[in-house]
This record gives structure tokens, C-alpha cells and sequence, in this order.
């Protein structure tokens, strides 16, 4: 996503009252981050991980 995207996605949440919480997963790509997300690919980024303490975080 470019920088820009983020920061408008983000504005708009928070205006709508969601909590965010961004972050940069360097060289990755929309692909990468969801295939990351299967078992087989979780070696290609740390994505999984992050979800998982965000959710962690949040659902407590």
C-alpha cells in the first residue's frame, strides 16, 4: 500500500472512532502478506505474527 493509502485509511478509522495500529513489513507486497498467512509461507514474513499480537492485544 503506498504511505498515502495508509495514512487516509488510518485518519478515516480513527474518525470513526476505531483503534489502529499501523506498521511496515519491509519488501513486502499484498501477495506476500496474504500467503505469509499460510503455514507453508510463514517464512516470508512475520505478517502472522503481528496479526496475532494485534489480535491478542485487542481481544483481551
Amino acid at each position: 500500500m503506498h504511505p498515502t493509502n495508509a495514512l487516509k485509511m488510518t485518519q478515516a478509522l480513527k474518525e470513526a472512532g476505531v483503534t489502529v495500529q499501523t506498521g511496515e513489513i519491509e519488501g513486502a507486497s499484498h501477495a506476500t502478506i496474504i500467503g505469509a498467512m499460510a503455514p507453508p509461507l510463514r517464512w516470508v514474513n512475520d505478517v502472522r505474527a503481528q496479526v496475532v499480537t494485534y489480535l491478542d492485544t485487542m481481544l483481551k
